[in-house]
C-alpha cells in the first residue's frame, strides 16, 4: 500500500514567489527588465508564500514559477487575463514520503478498509439468513446488529416537535417508498454503514392538537417576542445615536459594551470577530451613518461608521486573487447574455406561435382546457 500511495504520500516541491499583473505584453517586459535589474517596477504584486503548483491559480503562472531552475524572475507570461511576470525568491524541495514516516496512516487506513470488509461479510449473512426464512429479528441477531426505533418523523426527517433527526437521509428516502408494515433491502448509507428499514406506522397528515405543541408555539413565540423587543430597543438606541448623543453614553445608558474596530476588511476575519450582520452593516452604510444589525439569535448591535477608507493593493491582492476565478466567471456568463441579446436585436429575431403549430402539424390555437381540468388545476 504504500508503495502504490507515496507519490501522493509526498510533499511537493513549494515555492514563495511574486506576481506582478501587467494589460499587455510590452507592459510586462517592462516589469521584468525592472525586477532583472533589482529596481522597483511601481507595480503591486500578488505574494504567495511556499505555495506547491497544484495550488497555483494560474496554470500559465504556475508553469512559469516552477519552471525557473534557480529563485529569479521570469520572462513574460500569458495569463488567463492579460500578462504577468513572476519573481520567485525562495525554493522548498519536495520531500519523498518515507514508511516510518506515514506508517500510522497507512495502518489506519487498511485497518478502516478491513473494518468495511467485516461490515459487508455481516451483510451478507443477514441477507443469507432472510432468504432462508429468519425473521428480521431473528437475522439481526444472527449477525450481532441491532434495532433502532425511530419516532414518527415527516418526508424531510423531523420530529413532530420541529426538531432534526439525526440519521442517513437515505432512512427518510427509503420511508417513503414503503407501504405499512413493508421491509426494505440492505441499503449502504456510505462510511461503512448499513441498515434495513422496516415501517411500522403511516400517520395521516392532521393538524396537531394544541397540547401536544403547546410547549413549541410557547418557544417560537417567546423567541419572536423578545427579536422584536430587542429590535425596537436597538431602533430607540439608534435615535439617540442619530440625534447626536455620543455613542459611548448611549451604549453606558444600557449597560452594553462599546467596541471599537480600526481598518476593518470585508473578509473571513472579520466576519469571525464580529458576526455577518455587524459587518454587512457596518459595509452597508455611508460615512457617518448609524446603522442596527442582528449581531446573532439573540442580540442586535448598534453601529456607526467613523471613517472610510481604500485599501492599498498589497492588502487587497490577495484576496482579489482568491476570487478571480469567479468574477471570471460571473464576466463570461455576462458577456455570453449580452451577446445573445445583441444578436436577438440585430437579427431582429421574432416567433408566430401559429406558423409553429402548424410545422408541427398542430392547429394554430390550441384547443382550451376542458372545465374539469380547469378546476382541477385550482
Amino acid at each position: 500500500r504504500f508503495e502504490f500511495r507515496k507519490d501522493s504520500l509526498s510533499i511537493p516541491e513549494r515555492r514563495t514567489f511574486a506576481v506582478y499583473p501587467a494589460a499587455n505584453a510590452e507592459a510586462a517586459q517592462r516589469i521584468a527588465t525592472a525586477l532583472k535589474a533589482g529596481q522597483n517596477p511601481g507595480v503591486e504584486p500578488t505574494p504567495y508564500s511556499e505555495t506547491p503548483q497544484t495550488a497555483v491559480p494560474d496554470p500559465a503562472v504556475g508553469a512559469a514559477v516552477f519552471g525557473l531552475a534557480q529563485p529569479g524572475v521570469s520572462d513574460p507570461v500569458q495569463t488567463r487575463v492579460g500578462f504577468a511576470v513572476v519573481q520567485v525568491t525562495a525554493i522548498q524541495p519536495g520531500q519523498p514520503a518515507t514508511l516510518e514516516g506515514v506508517r500510522e496512516a497507512v495502518v489506519q487506513e487498511l485497518q478502516a478498509e478491513a473494518a468495511t470488509g467485516q461490515e459487508f461479510e455481516r451483510v451478507e449473512r443477514y441477507e443469507a439468513a432472510r432468504n432462508s426464512g429468519r425473521t428480521l429479528e431473528q437475522a439481526v441477531e444472527d449477525v450481532g446488529a441491532r434495532i433502532i426505533t425511530l419516532p414518527a418523523f415527516t418526508e424531510q426527517g423531523f420530529r413532530a416537535d420541529g426538531s432534526q433527526i439525526n440519521a442517513p437521509p437515505q432512512i427518510f428516502e427509503t420511508a417513503w417508498r414503503l407501504p405499512e408494515g413493508g421491509v426494505s433491502d440492505v441499503i449502504d448509507a456510505g462510511q461503512g454503514q448499513y441498515f434495513v428499514l422496516r415501517l411500522d406506522e403511516i400517520r395521516p397528515a392532521a393538524m396537531p392538537a394544541l397540547d401536544d405543541v403547546r410547549e413549541i408555539l410557547v418557544r417560537e413565540w417567546t423567541a419572536r417576542e423578545n427579536s422584536r423587543l430587542l429590535s425596537a430597543k436597538a431602533e430607540e438606541l439608534a435615535a439617540r445615536v442619530r440625534a447626536g448623543e455620543d455613542i459611548a453614553e448611549v451604549a453606558r445608558s444600557v449597560g452594553a459594551t462599546l467596541i471599537t474596530r480600526e481598518n476593518t476588511l470585508q473578509d473571513e476575519e472579520a466576519q469571525e470577530a464580529i458576526g455577518q450582520g455587524v459587518l454587512q452593516g457596518l459595509f452597508g452604510q455611508a460615512k457617518g451613518q448609524v446603522f442596527v444589525q442582528p449581531a446573532s439569535q439573540t442580540a442586535f448591535a448598534v453601529g456607526v461608521v467613523d471613517d472610510i477608507r481604500a485599501s492599498d493593493a498589497a492588502t487587497v491582492a490577495p484576496i482579489a486573487e482568491r476570487i478571480r476565478p469567479r468574477i471570471t466567471q460571473d464576466l463570461v456568463s455576462g458577456l455570453g447574455d449580452s451577446a445573445i441579446g445583441w444578436t436577438q436585436a440585430n437579427s431582429k429575431a421574432s416567433y408566430d406561435v401559429a406558423a409553429a403549430r402548424q410545422a408541427l402539424g398542430l392547429p394554430e390555437e390550441a384547443p382550451a382546457a376542458p372545465a374539469g381540468a380547469a378546476a382541477g388545476a385550482q
